[in-house]
């Protein structure tokens, strides 16, 4: 007979509303955890994808830096990067420097204001 009542106290206790509110209160808290991982392992997937593509880049880096470390350990290589970088000429060559128009403002064409120019302008339109 107890173990009758007993087996009707168990049914009684997980049939009961708060015993099913507890079971799913419990569920949700393991749904929203297991869906917490596979957001996770979705954001891993794409460092992933990221930090083999930036290893990538830096490996091409590496090979370049090495090709213009191996040229650099030249003579030509070193003259090169002397003559590119601080404009040096050797003994017997001439450097032409090339300069750039002066660019009118906005199109409007910029007067000289300073005294010898006004003087020459004046007898130049004096005499023509």
């Amino acid at each position: 007979m107890r173990e009758y009542q007993h087996k009707k106290r168990i049914k009684k206790v997980t049939s009961s509303v708060w015993f099913l509110g507890v079971i799913l209160f419990l569920t949700l808290i393991l749904l929203s955890s297991i869906l917490g991982l596979f957001q996770k392992k979705r954001q891993v997937l794409r460092l992933s994808q990221e930090s083999k593509q930036e290893l990538v880049e830096l490996e091409e880096k590496t090979s370049r830096v090495s090709a213009q470390l191996t040229v650099l350990n030249t003579g030509h290589g070193q003259e090169q990067m002397i003559r590119e970088k601080y404009n040096i000429k050797s003994p017997g060559e001439n450097v032409i420097m090339v300069m750039d128009a002066e660019v009118p403002k906005n199109g409007i064409e910029v007067e000289h204001t300073d005294v010898w120019y006004t003087i020459k302008s004046f007898f130049t339109g004096l005499f023509d």
